[in-house]
């Protein structure tokens, strides 16, 4: 489950990479590494830094342009920018356009300064990607992820993806169109609905519940939720929820976890639990709160914690990509290095295996109501990825559409298997949806370009009780509704 997410703080983890340019048009920077940011460094751009770069465009050309640009930006430990690469699909070249000199205007709030082991890294230059979209003479900055630069080039989808054959819509919920409150942020990465049926929306600035008309919005100022040391007035970034079997709502926001039950809040972190740094959530059918970590994995059984790691257990590596636990409480384990599963006396590695499980990394996983196991696997070691699923006889069965190779290639963000529907969703990285309708044997797929989906980075998935999916992207949040 997120790769891409993984490996660029396994990048973090290991101080730093080279200075590698990740788009095409490239800028001299004396600098030998720099660290790049997926979002929990904290690099923002200061209020007045769009209105420094507007003004130092050259104005003339700043009229004409229209499109997007993406920018790779190095920000020191002073604020100070630099552009290092750039992406121009607008009608303007960089050079008239000004852009060097309009990026290196700019001011932001640097990497946040913690007392971890990271933080000899923060200190270093930190590279963040920023998506500039330019029409009638003006333009707009959102942050993107540069996750794609660690894969290959997605291939086109070409067929499969024609708008009159789709058959479903987004309802979208943003700042901008009223359904979410004014301050919350756009950038938007956890998503769950609790039995209330309350969804819960987690963002960069603030975690919001939605029941109903009502809309109430948790923040620094009146939630445990924390502010970022480079900036007290917002919300650190939250990066995943969980709604686990009693009703209550976990949120995985930067180094910490939180809960909410009935209303009542509980933080833990390095001094109360084991969880330092948690990057996904998995509740079993015991009630058992598994989080993922560099660390291994830790539980939590509502009274007490346990590690689980390389040296206690069968998991290749502390780095754990992805878990699950079925229906026979086998424990299935994604890593970089390798797949594994527990069945409750035994640990099996797969990384000998000549099968699926042997040549791929789980990214997502999840058994059917008849036992079947589904997996979404990133590719390795020239390999196919994509859907996969185990039978109750151990036979292993391929599904993927004949027009695009995309989901043999790309990451998983999260999949959701529609029970009612009898369909699952995957949500691939940069790409956007792909729907495959099980007992159809059909695939549709849901970009930028052919539905309204405001983003092709949806970072997770849930349905709802009356079996309504959410999704949480970088530009709001889904609903997924039938076409009228």
């Amino acid at each position: 489950m997120r790769r891409f997410v993984f490996l660029l703080m396994w990048l973090v983890c290991i101080r730093a990479v080279s200075a590698q340019h990740l788009y095409p048009e490239h800028y001299p920077v004396k600098v030998s590494s720099f660290v790049l940011d997926d979002g929990r460094l904290g690099v923002k751009p200061l209020p007045d830094a769009w209105g420094r770069m507007n003004k130092a465009f050259n104005a003339n050309e700043l009229k004409q342009a229209n499109g997007v640009i993406i920018v790779q930006i190095l920000v020191d430990s002073t604020g100070h920018a630099q552009l290092l690469s750039a992406d121009n699909k607008t009608n303007v070249s960089s050079d008239k356009l000004e852009l060097q000199k309009a990026v290196n205007n700019t001011l932001w709030m640097p990497a946040e300064s913690r007392e971890t082991e990271f933080k000899s890294q923060t200190r270093e230059l930190v590279s963040v990607s920023y998506q500039l979209t330019f029409s009638d003479g003006t333009f707009y900055g959102e942050e993107v992820s540069p996750f794609e630069t660690f894969s290959n080039p997605p291939e086109p989808i070409t067929d499969g993806s024609d708008p009159k054959d789709l058959s479903y819509t987004f309802r979208l919920y943003t700042n901008s169109n009223g359904r979410l409150p004014s301050k919350v942020s756009r950038m938007s990465r956890g998503v769950t609905v609790d039995s209330t049926g309350t969804v819960w929306m987690g963002t960069d600035n603030g975690l919001v519940s939605l029941s109903g008309n009502k809309k109430t919005l948790y923040t620094y100022s009146n939630s445990p939720l924390t502010s970022p040391l480079y900036d007290s007035t917002q919300t650190f970034p939250i990066f995943e929820l969980l709604t686990d079997k009693d009703n209550g709502v976990w949120i995985i926001q930067g180094w910490d976890v939180f809960r909410i039950k009935d209303g009542k809040w509980t933080r833990f972190d390095t001094l109360n639990s084991p969880v330092y740094w948690g990057r996904h959530l998995f509740v079993d059918r015991f009630n058992n709160v598994w989080i993922t970590s560099w660390d291994g994995i830790c539980k939590y059984d509502g009274v007490k914690w346990m590690v689980m790691d390389s040296l206690n257990s069968g998991i290749p590596t502390n780095k754990v990509l992805s878990f699950y636990v079925d229906k026979q409480d086998r424990q299935w384990v994604g890593t970089f290095s390798g797949n594994a599963m527990f069945d409750g006396q035994k640990w099996t590695d797969y990384r000998s295996s000549n099968t699926p499980l042997g040549k791929n990394n789980i990214d997502c996983a999840y058994q059917d109501d008849e036992g079947n196991m589904w997996f979404y696997f990133y590719a390795y070691k020239e390999s196919k990825g994509g859907l996969y699923k185990l039978d109750t006889q151990g036979k292993w069965h391929h599904y993927a559409p004949n027009w695009t190779k995309v989901l043999e290639t790309e990451a998983g963000n999260d999949m959701l298997y529609d029970e009612y529907r009898n369909q699952i969703w995957i949500s691939v990285n940069t790409v956007g949806l792909f729907m495959y309708d099980v007992a159809k044997d059909r695939w549709e797929a849901y970009t930028t370009e052919n539905s309204n989906l405001p983003s092709g980075y949806i970072m997770q998935l849930t349905q709802d009780k009356e079996h309504r999916i959410w999704g949480a992207t970088f530009n709001g949040f889904i609903q997924i509704v039938d076409k009228p």
